[in-house]
């Protein structure tokens, strides 16, 4: 063998070494993250029984699979209710290395909607309409189906807040409809987060009741006939306390 084919013997060989190095897939760990349950299991307090047969209900009725997996948690850092993906419980999955399958662990990612008790307790109460906070929780699981809060679905998370918010109603219209809710709780449901000219990420209340009116139809339920409240009408409402 000359001297060549030495060298070039060595690089190949200096190449290959190089090569297991670096060619390794990313994984989080190889044990289970228990930090990360932990944080899963602190971030999640469980629904009281109520709310949770409410939740199920609704959840029954919007009849998609993809919401199965949907978990329900209380928190008081949330101002009324939130839907939102957390760091879930670590998944053992088998990944391709040079020296064959091995198993790591990867984090999840796990779909859930905060409620705060506080604000849930006070719409029961001053309202005395369960249909109220099935609309709701609803809404929320409008955001899920749609992929708004889905790191998966980069598009949906791009799109407008306005629009994201009125598709959400859209599809808790839906589900009230097959919950057999009267058209004239939809209202009611809006003006429990009155917001008269909208915010920076939220629409005006009457066009927020008209998506929910939309969507109510779409779902087979039937209007009263009444029209919903303008912008101007429910200012005016506002305006007679200042």
């Amino acid at each position: 063998m000359n001297l060549r084919s030495r060298w070039l013997m060595h690089l190949t060989s200096f190449a290959f070494v190089l090569l297991l190095l670096i060619w390794t897939p990313p994984v989080a760990s190889q044990q289970p993250n228990l930090w990360a349950q932990a944080q899963w299991w602190v971030a999640c307090t469980p629904p009281s029984a109520h709310a949770q047969a409410e939740f199920q209900a609704v959840r029954a009725a919007a009849n998609e699979a993809s919401l199965q997996n949907v978990q329900l948690c209380q928190s008081p850092y949330v101002p009324n209710a939130s839907a939102t993906v957390v760091q879930g419980p670590p998944r053992p999955v088998q990944v391709m290395t040079p020296f064959g399958y091995q198993v790591a662990f990867q984090p999840s990612l796990l779909p859930v909607i905060f409620y705060n008790p506080s604000f849930f307790a006070q719409v029961d109460v001053l309202t005395n309409n369960p249909n109220v906070i099935r609309g709701i929780l609803a809404h929320e699981l409008g955001h899920h189906k749609l992929g708004h809060v889905d790191p998966g679905a980069p598009l949906a998370l791009l799109s407008h807040p306005y629009q994201k918010e009125l598709d959400a109603d859209r599809f808790a219209g839906v589900v009230l409809a097959r919950l057999a809710v009267p058209a004239a709780d939809l209202d009611l449901v809006q003006r429990q987060v009155l917001s008269v000219f909208g915010s920076p990420s939220h629409p005006p209340t009457a066009a927020r009741i008209e998506g929910m009116r939309e969507g109510y139809v779409a779902g087979g339920g039937k209007l009263d006939g009444s029209s919903p409240p303008s912008t101007s009408a429910i200012l005016t409402q506002v305006r007679r306390w200042y």
